[in-house]
């Protein structure tokens, strides 16, 4: 009995470590069957270098094979000059087609290709040219006594020559800095500057005013150094007298108005030594500081 329960037992917990194990291992293909990411589109050469490349324009006897290997050395020209190539549209082999497709973007200019074949010479011109039909660069340049893959070779590098001398994009140059112009130093007077002036100003003044009360006092009075002899009437008036009384009021104003001046002037320069601003307002009379 014992043996034949072993052999009984043993089968029934393998098959039960079977299926425990059977939904780890059905979940490992749903997990790698899980869909990926959809990766991220590639971005397209940039359009602020790309150059569109359409059929070069021929004339004389030009086979499919000659016209192909002259605008295979148009792209690998472009190619050498470190821009990128924009393949033109289907069907687009004329030049205003690829002028729009230039101003949608697809590109930043257009090469057109001319190559002139007579017998074993090619005549090449190479140009670039922007959405409205500007020339940005152009060359030209003759192949003689060559054969087709010869005049590729030449043509592949002309349009290298040319693509060289196309001017920056908007993009790949910063605009100037203009670094603006410092204002100059506002040159006001120091306090000791503004003292020396008031205190000359006060000085003058009062010499003024001085020198106008002199004149003032001196007005009428006679002229003792000739005031004699028949210079004297008969009441012992002196003809000759000082006639001062002008300059002595006009020097007086002046002298009292400078004076005036350089008093506040030398107030106002206590104050700005402080950083005090004066007061100033409007009366009916004028206009009124305080300092």
């Amino acid at each position: 009995m014992h043996p034949s329960g072993r052999g009984g037992l043993l089968p029934a917990v393998l098959a039960w470590l079977a299926s425990a194990s059977a939904p780890a291992q059905a979940q490992q293909p749903e997990a790698e069957a899980a869909p990926a990411p959809a990766a991220a589109p590639a971005a397209s050469p940039e359009a602020g270098r790309s150059v569109l490349v359409p059929p070069p324009t021929l004339s004389g006897e030009a086979p499919e094979h000659i016209a192909g290997a002259l605008q295979e050395g148009v792209r690998a020209g472009l190619t050498d000059a470190g821009l990128p190539v924009v393949e033109a549209p289907e069907g687009c082999a004329d030049t205003s087609c690829a002028a729009a497709a230039v101003a949608e973007g697809k590109a930043s200019a257009y090469v057109r290709t001319e190559v002139s074949i007579t017998g074993s010479d090619y005549a090449l011109a190479v140009d670039m040219v922007d959405a409205e039909g500007r020339s940005l660069a152009r060359k030209e340049g003759h192949c003689e006594i060559c054969t087709y893959e010869e005049a590729a070779v030449a043509l592949r590098e002309l349009v290298a020559a040319t693509a060289s001398d196309l001017p920056p994009t908007e993009a790949s140059v910063p605009p100037p800095t203009v670094d603006p112009e410092p204002e100059p130093p506002k040159r006001r007077m120091s306090p000791k500057t503004t003292q020396i002036a008031a205190l000359t100003a006060i000085g003058v003044g009062v010499a003024a005013l001085a020198g106008g009360i002199v004149l003032l006092v001196l007005d009428e009075n006679p002229v003792k150094s000739n005031c004699s002899g028949p210079h004297v009437d008969g009441d012992g008036d002196c003809e000759f007298r000082y006639s001062t009384l002008g300059g002595g009021i006009g020097l007086t104003v002046t002298g009292a108005v400078v004076a005036g001046g350089g008093v506040g002037l030398l107030l106002w320069s206590r104050k700005q030594a402080k950083g005090e601003p004066p007061a100033v307002s409007l009366v009916p009379w004028g206009v009124r500081a305080r300092f």
